[in-house]
């Protein structure tokens, strides 16, 4: 029962460390975030995106940002999609815990529940170290 909830809590606090993780992006020499967009802000759930917005990012500055008006209509095949456009990080309000692993598996840091609603602002943060995030908001 100890271990169980060691565990758990080991678990709760690396998914909630969100704002510590990107601290580690800043040695790369460049990152590739993905923000899935509607009506120009944040899509409120992950599934009802009209487009991505990609910022390349190098020595914490923005060097591109550009829109992929992709449609996957098959959430299934949208962490793959993301794997081959070589996205790094994704900034999102709400998404599937199924999705978020699949995403995980190859090494794709998803930063649930943003609080900001535009995605410049999003990313900014992000750059700064000052993203704050609500993990709960993954369902």
């Amino acid at each position: 029962m100890y271990f169980f909830v060691l565990i758990l809590s080991l678990s709760i606090l690396t998914f909630n460390n969100n704002k510590n993780r990107n601290k580690n992006y800043k040695s790369l020499t460049m990152i590739k975030i993905a923000v899935p967009v509607s009506i120009g802000e944040i899509s409120e759930q992950f599934e009802n995106y009209q487009y991505f917005l990609f910022y390349e990012i190098s020595n914490s500055t923005v060097i591109r940002r550009y829109i992929e008006d992709t449609q996957i209509p098959d959430m299934s095949l949208i962490s793959e999609w993301l794997r081959k456009e070589n996205v790094n990080i994704l900034l999102v309000k709400r998404i599937q815990k199924e999705i978020v692993r699949k995403l995980n598996q190859w090494k794709m840091h998803v930063y649930v529940g943003c609080s900001k609603r535009m995605p410049d602002e999003a990313v900014q943060d992000f750059i700064k170290g000052e993203l704050i995030t609500n993990p709960s908001l993954c369902y």
